[in-house]
């Protein structure tokens, strides 16, 4: 009987074995597939953070008249955009909304161009809007129903989204057309180039004005030259202050006149200094700075090099300055 009984619990440790191989060979879902949703996929988050040198300060706070706050961008004279509900709203630095622009749907994100047009995006469409916040022939054609536009960048004649939902970047003219693809599913694919387990997928104009894009499930940002060509990379992962954990992070990016990267993580809730090749200069805002529930801090970078941080639960947009 003895004998029978551990010939048994040796059996049941060996299936749970198979199991547990046979799960984690797994990637995690992709959109439409095993009929789960979009973006289901969200393993447990770190708990806690190692103590890391705290260098931000905070120096202003600016409250938005928006019950979702979605997107942000740094605009011209100190002023800010930010998007959610179905409006665009722009701020003064005083605190002020100057503009206040209605749309029939929800936008997700938002960037100012150089000559101070805004591009817009939604789920599946891009809106480009002039400085006073009309849009003219703006609207491009819908993109599809797997689209997800999660980050959308402007400058030159260029505009640049980043698409969770198929997995791809792509730049575009400012007539819409086509010019570049990153990514995206092609014949004898063994693995997507960019893996984006959850809603969060994300790009911003470097100092150079090549393309730096976030590939959040490898931890790792990635920069691209104009005709979509790799030019470098790096990748921080871990559960200390120097890395990314959890399945997906960094969640936003934004870049700094001097090159450096600033990075905000969902998890464990803070944002973060990187120099130029990607070593941790210090913490801006720590875990402690935000709510319980405070997650997607988009992020921006001002004329001043003032770090913005869209905080969503607090409805508002807060400036830190780096403590030199």
């Amino acid at each position: 009987m003895k004998k029978a009984l551990q010939g048994l619990l040796a059996a049941a440790v060996a299936a749970v074995l198979v199991w547990v191989l046979v799960r984690s060979s797994q990637p995690p879902p992709r959109p439409g597939e095993r009929g789960v949703s979009a973006f289901d996929y969200t393993p447990a988050e770190p708990e806690a953070a190692e103590p890391a040198v705290v260098i931000g300060r905070e120096v202003r706070l600016l409250p938005v008249a928006l019950e979702e706050p979605r997107g942000l961008a740094a605009g011209p004279n100190g002023t800010v955009c930010v998007v959610g509900d179905s409006n665009l709203v722009v701020v003064a630095e005083d605190g002020a909304e100057l503009r206040r622009v209605a749309f029939e749907d929800a936008p997700a994100c938002v960037a100012v161009a150089d000559d101070g047009g805004m591009v817009v995006g939604f789920r599946k469409r891009l809106l480009l809007l002039d400085g006073a916040g009309s849009s003219g022939d703006g609207a491009w054609p819908v993109l599809g129903d797997r689209a997800f536009i999660t980050s959308v960048a402007a400058w030159g004649g260029s505009v640049v989204l980043a698409d969770a939902g198929r997995r791809v970047v792509e730049w575009y003219d400012r007539n819409g057309v086509l010019q570049v693809r990153i990514g995206g599913a092609s014949d004898g694919e063994k693995e997507p180039l960019f893996v984006v387990p959850s809603p969060y997928f994300d790009l911003a104009r470097g100092v150079d004005d090549t393309l730096w894009v976030v590939d959040p499930g490898r931890h790792a940002l990635r920069n691209y030259r104009m005709d979509g060509t790799l030019r470098g990379s790096w990748a921080a992962t871990g559960g200390g202050a120097e890395g990314f954990g959890g399945c997906c992070n960094p969640t936003h990016i934004a870049i700094r006149s001097d090159g450096t990267f600033v990075a905000s993580e969902k998890g464990i809730v803070r944002v973060k200094l990187y120099d130029e090749v990607g070593g941790l200069v210090g913490v801006v805002a720590g875990a402690e700075a935000f709510d319980a529930g405070t997650t997607g801090l988009d992020l921006a970078v001002d004329a001043r090099d003032r770090i913005l941080v869209l905080d969503r639960v607090r409805r508002s947009v807060r400036i830190f300055a780096i403590e030199e």
